[in-house]
């Protein structure tokens, strides 16, 4: 069997991954870009668990196209790691879940400052 796979949408980082020290900022900002030919638009966004993380998304507008910014922010105040999955659902036939990882790891401010 051979054939071509077509991408229908384009995420980059593929994965977030919040690391810094307890009690600074820590956010990662993640672009979500349909395809051309695969337009879609983003109907809702849920964490699995999401005590750790604060999410928001933002759309754009690109000419006729349609693009999104998911920025992802640290809420864990002691140190520790964590993993969540944030659920992009979609109009898309194509690519009805989308699926986006995310990792923390929150150090101590000390041992952050000396590294």
């Amino acid at each position: 069997m051979a054939g071509t796979v077509k991408r229908v949408v384009t995420v980059a980082p593929q994965y977030v991954r919040l690391q810094g020290a307890a009690g600074t900022k820590v956010r990662q900002t993640v672009s979500i870009v349909p395809e051309k030919d695969f337009p879609f638009k983003i109907l809702k966004t849920s964490a699995r668990d999401g005590r750790n993380i604060r999410y928001r998304l933002r759309e754009e507008q690109n000419g006729s196209r349609i693009s999104y910014l998911l920025t992802v922010e640290n809420l864990k105040a002691e140190q520790g790691r964590y993993y969540d999955r944030i659920e992009l659902t979609t109009d898309s036939e194509h690519k009805p879940l989308i699926h986006i990882n995310v990792r923390g790891r929150i150090g101590s401010a000390k041992a952050v400052e000396k590294n």
